[in-house]
């Protein structure tokens, strides 16, 4: 049993022995034991600064993406008012076109109501033919003019309207004169 002990021991005292060698080269090596703890720590003072470079890139692009989520929402942003600009534009032409063309319907409508009315009946008036009426209508102008009676009526002279007294202002010359005279002779007799 002493054999035993004395084996087993063996493994246990050369750990020992060895832990004690390493210990006694250190005791009488202090300087290759500071540059092994020289190397470690710089190869600690380069592990934590990858760590930090690594760091510091993650945090430069998640900066960058940020930046570049942030101008994509600014021109999404820009894109929807331009957009929505447009829109407004093309609305207003249309309802300035709508306005547009209402006003010159009812200026059409205006200028026709203001225009001589004419009545194409199928037979001539006893009016036609003796005062020589030029016009070429199939009654005399004063016959075919069925607009009502006021005391100014507008017409259109140059391109501009015009209130005139003479309800016979646009009738063909014979036509003119002969309502002429009967204002005459009316006036007269009245």
């Amino acid at each position: 049993m002493a054999d035993q002990q004395t084996a087993g021991e063996q493994p246990h005292e050369a750990g020992q022995l060895q832990q004690g060698v390493q210990a006694d080269q250190a005791a009488q090596d202090p300087q290759g034991v500071q540059v092994e703890r020289t190397v470690q720590d710089q190869q600690e003072d380069q592990d934590q600064q990858e760590v930090q470079d690594q760091q510091e890139v993650q945090a430069e692009h998640t900066v960058q993406d940020q930046q570049a989520a942030q101008d994509q929402q600014e021109d999404q942003d820009q894109q929807a008012v331009q957009d929505q600009q447009e829109d407004q534009d093309q609305q207003a032409a249309q309802d300035q076109q709508e306005v547009h063309d209402q006003q010159e319907v009812q200026d059409q409508q205006v200028a026709h109501d203001r225009q001589i009315v004419l009545f194409e009946p199928s037979q001539p008036c006893n009016h036609k033919l003796p005062t020589g009426c030029t016009a070429t209508h199939v009654q005399c102008c004063a016959c075919v003019d069925r607009r009502p009676h006021a005391l100014t009526y507008t017409v259109v002279m140059e391109g501009q309207e015009t209130e005139v007294t003479l309800r016979w202002y646009q009738y063909c010359q014979s036509c003119k004169g002969r309502s002429t005279h009967q204002s005459v002779i009316g006036s007269a007799l009245g």
